[in-house]
């Protein structure tokens, strides 16, 4: 059977995912903690910026691990967290996915509200794209050195909705 229009333009989307998410991958690998366990605490990393990264495993299989990456601005009252991305890596593919992803007030204010989500694929592209615009931000504000830390007092995360429809709220004490 031959392939039509519509399958290659399918084929090269993915591959474009996919092309994305790998270079996220090894983009990550390069920049976080090479040791990483559920069992530890968590990491940070502060930027010339002031802000605060943080990084948590939240599971380790033999293949893939959940990580929590969250960028934290505290020189205010109130910490502003933006933007908070779940990620999952999967380290026999060398492929970085978003799972779930929270944009902060501040970054809806500059880029406007989020759009409706789309076709699934598409959304999964924004992700990824969206995290290579991060990882870049990121290596610009000096995000490099890491050490042992805590989360901020008085913030709290909840993971909520479907695979379809993720949302991750936040608590702020």
């Amino acid at each position: 059977m031959r392939a039509t229009h519509a399958d290659a333009v399918g084929r090269s989307r993915l591959g474009l995912l996919l092309a994305l998410n790998a270079e996220n991958y090894r983009r990550l690998q390069a920049r976080l903690p090479v040791t990483r366990s559920v069992d530890q605490p968590i990491w940070v990393a502060t930027g010339q910026d002031g802000s605060r990264l943080y990084l948590e495993q939240l599971e380790r299989q033999r293949h893939t691990e959940v990580l929590r990456l969250t960028q934290v601005y505290t020189e205010g009252p109130v910490p502003e967290v933006e933007p908070c991305a779940y990620l999952r890596l999967y380290d026999d593919a060398q492929l970085a996915e978003v799972t779930h992803f929270r944009l902060g007030e501040g970054l809806k204010a500059r880029f406007g509200p989020p759009r409706a989500i789309g076709p699934q694929a598409r959304q999964r592209y924004r992700l990824a794209h969206f995290l290579s615009r991060w990882i870049d931000y990121l290596d610009l504000a000096g995000h490099a050195d890491w050490s042992i830390g805590e989360w901020p007092a008085g913030i709290d995360w909840q993971l909520t909705g479907s695979h379809t429809k993720p949302e991750i709220s936040l608590k702020i004490a």
